[in-house]
C-alpha cells in the first residue's frame, strides 16, 4: 500500500532510511531508498532527516521501500517551469538544464572535471585562464609564444629599427626593415618579410 511519511533515520553507507507514519504513529524498519540503477552503473542518493516520502509498503507495514521525497506545504518548489530540470543544492549550488533556451547551466564553487574535453563551438571566458602546463592550439603553444617574446625582448635591447617599408603588390605584402645594431662596431642588416 502507499503510505506518507516523514524520515527520521538514515544510513547512508545502506542507502536506507526509517520513516515515521503520521496516520498511526508508526516508525518503519530500514527501508531501502529506491535508485535508478545500482548493479553496473550506480545513482546515488539519500534523504535527509525531516524530509517528506512516499513508500511502498507491505500490509502490515513492516517491509518496503522508499519510492522518493515529495514536495510538501513545507518545501518550496526550486523551478517554475516545466521546461526546466533542476536539481539544487542546501549550499546553492545547482545543475540547470531549459529546454527553451536548449542551456545547461552549472553553478558551484568549484567543477572537477578529469577527463579529456572536446569542444565544439565558442568557448567564451570572463575570468580568465590558469594552466598548470603548456596550451597548444593548431599553429603554436603559450611557451613557443612566450619563448619568442623573450626573445624579442631580448634584441629589443641591442637592436635599433632604422626604417620599416610595407609594399602591396596584387595579394602579396612585402615588408623590408632596416635596422641597425646599437654596439659600438654599428653593424647593420635588412629583414624581408613577404605575406
Amino acid at each position: 500500500m502507499l503510505k506518507f511519511g516523514t524520515v527520521t533515520n538514515i544510513n547512508p553507507l545502506m542507502a536506507k532510511a526509517r520513516v515515521q507514519f503520521a496516520e498511526d504513529n508508526i516508525t518503519s524498519y530500514w527501508l531501502p531508498i529506491l535508485q535508478k540503477k545500482t548493479l553496473k552503473d550506480k545513482y546515488y542518493s539519500v534523504v535527509d532527516i525531516g524530509e517528506q516520502v512516499a513508500c511502498l509498503m507491505d500490509e502490515n507495514s513492516e517491509d518496503g521501500v522508499i519510492l522518493g521525497a515529495i514536495y510538501t506545504n513545507l518545501d518550496e518548489v526550486p523551478a517554475i517551469s516545466n521546461l526546466q530540470h533542476l536539481i539544487k543544492f542546501e549550499d546553492g549550488s545547482f545543475i540547470e538544464f531549459n529546454r527553451d533556451t536548449q542551456m545547461l547551466t552549472i553553478v558551484a564553487k568549484t567543477l572537477n572535471i578529469i577527463a579529456d574535453v572536446i569542444n565544439t563551438g565558442k568557448f567564451e571566458n570572463t575570468d580568465g585562464i590558469v594552466s598548470n602546463s603548456d596550451i597548444t592550439d593548431k599553429t603554436s603553444s603559450m611557451q613557443s609564444i612566450r619563448e619568442s617574446i623573450d626573445a624579442i625582448e631580448k634584441w629589443e635591447t641591442r637592436i635599433k629599427v632604422d626604417s620599416v617599408t610595407v609594399e602591396i603588390k596584387d595579394s602579396q605584402i612585402k615588408i623590408q626593415i632596416q635596422w641597425s645594431l646599437k654596439t659600438a662596431n654599428k653593424t647593420t642588416g635588412s629583414t624581408e618579410v613577404n605575406l
